[in-house]
C-alpha cells in the first residue's frame, strides 16, 4: 500500500534531491518527464537541446498522470518519457544546477524545463512542483522509513500541491 508524503524545497538542500532521486532509481523508478514551456509562437532553442541531449534516453509517450494539472489539462494525459537511468540522471544534474527544486530551468525567451516527475511501473513515485517549490513521494510505510533514515523530512500534507 503506497501512501503520499510531500517535502519541500525549505526542507532540503540540493545534494539531498539528487540523493533521492538515484534511491527513486534504485527502488524501481524506471522513467520520467519535464515540463517544456517557452512564450507562445517563439522558438525554443534551450529546451530543444535538451531534448537532444535527452534523445538517447526517449521512451514512447504513454499516459501518466502528473502531480499538478493546469486548466485545460489533462491528467493522466499523453505524456513524453524519457528512460531513468545513472546516465540520465547526469543529465539533468547538468541543468538542474541547484538540484531538482531549480526554478525555471532555461529562460522564457528561448524555453525552460520544470517539475520533473519520476514513475516506477507507470505511476508516481516522485513529482516536484518546481514553481510552488514542493514535491510528492508516494511510497510502502517502509520506503517511508528508508528516506527519513537518508535523513530527508517529509510533511503530511502540502502547502500549496
Amino acid at each position: 500500500l503506497l501512501r503520499e508524503s510531500f517535502f519541500a524545497a525549505a526542507d532540503l538542500d540540493a545534494r539531498q534531491t539528487w540523493k533521492l532521486l538515484d534511491w527513486c532509481q534504485a527502488r524501481g523508478a524506471d522513467e520520467f518527464t519535464l515540463r517544456m514551456l517557452g512564450l507562445e509562437g517563439r522558438d525554443t532553442p534551450h529546451n530543444d537541446k535538451v531534448e537532444s541531449e535527452l534523445q538517447p534516453f526517449a521512451l514512447p509517450a504513454a499516459v501518466r498522470e502528473h502531480p499538478i494539472v493546469y486548466a485545460g489539462e489533462d491528467s493522466p494525459r499523453l505524456t513524453p518519457l524519457w528512460r531513468l537511468t545513472p546516465d540520465s540522471i547526469r543529465v539533468l544534474r547538468i541543468r538542474y544546477t541547484d538540484g531538482l527544486f531549480t526554478y525555471p530551468v532555461g529562460e522564457w525567451e528561448v524555453g525552460c524545463i520544470e517539475d520533473p516527475v519520476v514513475y516506477r511501473n507507470g505511476e508516481i513515485l516522485l513529482g516536484i512542483v518546481t514553481h510552488e517549490r514542493e514535491g510528492l513521494l508516494r511510497l510502502t510505510d517502509a520506503e517511508q522509513a528508508e528516506v527519513a533514515a537518508m535523513g530527508i523530512p517529509t510533511r503530511s500534507r502540502p502547502e500549496w500541491i
